[in-house]
């Protein structure tokens, strides 16, 4: 529950960079460092979460094969 909070809360941090009043060599700093933290935080993520196995893939197994029912 940790990282999807942290990009709400990134999110959020970048629609209200602009409201801050920073001077535009430290909002360009802030954007660049926040992307950076996105970006960070989407590969730890594609490395933690692992695929989801459901009962269908469980059963169709790495040989299925289709056959087609009612041949005439």
């Amino acid at each position: 529950m940790f990282k999807p909070k942290t990009i709400l809360l990134l999110g959020i941090w970048l629609i209200s960079i602009p409201f801050f009043g920073i001077p535009t060599s430290w909002r360009s700093l802030l954007l660049y460092a926040t992307g950076f933290i996105l970006i960070a935080n989407y590969f730890l993520r594609k490395k933690t979460v692992a695929p989801v196995e459901t009962e269908h893939s469980k059963d169709a197994g790495a040989g299925a094969t289709f056959v087609e029912n009612g041949q005439q």
